[in-house]
């Protein structure tokens, strides 16, 4: 969703990101900069930008305008980027390299949230609290504070969970 209601952005298996005017239904804008899957989109806090990420191990930051024209990228993510959330003028993401990251949108690493043995699949911020909590593939849930980095609670989230439990027989 666009800040304002008016507008939803979708990512695509085609590698395109696409935004949508809620009104109409008209597809107002496409965008074809990643070079595969897009698995992730948000918006900036004025609607202005689109962020997306995918399997290209980027997150691409392009204008939801007339032109789309794509006005920076973060790399360094060793494997896809699964999701997004923009708040407080921070993007906060998460990879299958293990990790959450925090990024402000000059698109410069703020933070790297380490330590999670799986995938990351899940990101959520209390802004109030200054937390973000990352959840794995393995079930632990990790919180942090995003004031000064550190781990400040660490649990698992499906008891009893194992890999070989979830194999189907």
């Amino acid at each position: 969703w666009s800040p304002d209601g008016t507008h939803l952005a979708s990512a695509s298996r085609d590698r395109s990101a696409r935004v949508f005017d809620l009104k109409t239904g008209k597809l107002e804008q496409s965008y074809f900069g990643h070079a595969a899957p897009v698995f992730t989109v948000a918006f900036n806090a004025d609607g202005k930008e689109v962020i997306t990420g995918g399997r290209d191990k980027k997150i691409h930051l392009w204008a939801a305008a007339k032109d789309a024209k794509k006005r920076s990228e973060i790399t360094g993510f060793t494997n896809d980027v699964l999701r997004l959330l923009v708040a407080d003028g921070q993007i906060f993401s998460c990879s299958a390299d293990q990790s959450a990251r925090q990024h402000n949108e000059k698109a410069e690493l703020v933070r790297n949230y380490g330590g999670h043995t799986d995938w990351v699949y899940s990101v959520a911020l209390h802004p109030a609290s200054q937390r973000l909590a990352s959840g794995s593939y393995g079930g632990t849930v990790r919180v942090w504070s995003t004031a000064d980095g550190k781990l400040l609670h660490s649990f698992t989230a499906a008891p009893g969970w194992t890999e070989t439990a979830a194999k189907p027989k």
